[in-house]
């Protein structure tokens, strides 16, 4: 541990217990990637692929520095498998957000987009009375 970390640690209770059950970091890279799963896998479509790249790159880091944080001893050694399948998860959402976003530029471009909104429209018109 650091100085810092020394200095700014509670205060052991009696009998030497820990003041604060430890804090599992991952749980919240497990939450952020959980979130960002379907915004990547919806964004060809919904236009949710790049907050979904947003939350998969801050969870990518996250499960980087628990990675860093185990292979220096920091956290226990048991930890450290959990934290490299969360980076890779995270890496994997990253790779398909990619592809995702670069499949969504050539469909720009061919005007799916234009058709595929013409036809929503057209069949929501016909359901809802039209626009």
């Amino acid at each position: 541990m650091s100085g810092v970390d020394d200095l700014f640690a509670p205060e052991p209770l009696p009998g030497g217990r820990p003041a604060a059950p430890p804090v599992d970091r991952l749980r919240r890279v497990r939450v952020i990637l959980g979130v960002a799963l379907p915004l990547n896998l919806l964004g060809i479509f919904c236009f949710t692929g790049v907050p979904g790249a947003i939350l998969s790159l801050v969870a990518w880091q996250l499960a980087d520095e628990e990675v860093a944080r185990a292979e220096a001893g920091v956290v226990p050694k048991e930890q450290l498998p959990r934290a490299r399948r969360a980076r890779n998860f995270a890496f994997g959402q990253l790779t398909f957000v990619m592809l995702s976003l670069t499949a969504q530029i050539v469909l720009y471009g061919a005007g799916f987009y234009d058709a595929l909104f013409e036809a929503a429209v057209g069949v929501f018109g016909g359901v809802f009375g039209g626009f």
